[in-house]
């Protein structure tokens, strides 16, 4: 799980340093570069059954197209990006930085999906 969160804070978009990451997870730069790689290579061997790239040929999804609701704001659109916090168990000495603004424990997780 450490390793997802060290990979995630590493591709996110915030401009953050590797050091700054160390100092947050209490890691040397050595173990912080290996865990993202270890996330990253995880990531690439379900690249294949997971994740397709789409173009900007593909038709807009049928739900949307047919809902006057949507369409006109959805049009272009071609997945939807949102998070959600996972209940999670840690050991005690790592609680408190697995604990979220609600005082429980739980892991932060952000997922990419189409509509098909």
């Amino acid at each position: 799980m450490k390793n997802f969160g060290i990979g995630c804070v590493v591709k996110g978009k915030l401009p953050i340093s590797y050091r700054s990451i160390c100092e947050f997870f209490q890691h040397s730069l050595e173990i912080i570069s290996r865990n993202f790689n270890h996330v990253l290579q995880g990531i690439l061997l379900l690249k294949d059954e997971y994740i397709t790239v789409l173009d900007l040929t593909t038709p807009c999804h049928p739900h949307i197209r047919s809902n006057s609701n949507f369409y006109p704001y959805f049009k272009d659109i071609l997945g939807a990006i949102d998070r959600t916090h996972i209940s999670a168990i840690v050991s005690r000495q790592k609680q408190k930085r697995y604990r979220n603004r609600k005082d429980f424990i739980s892991q932060n997780v952000m997922a990419a999906v189409s509509f098909n």
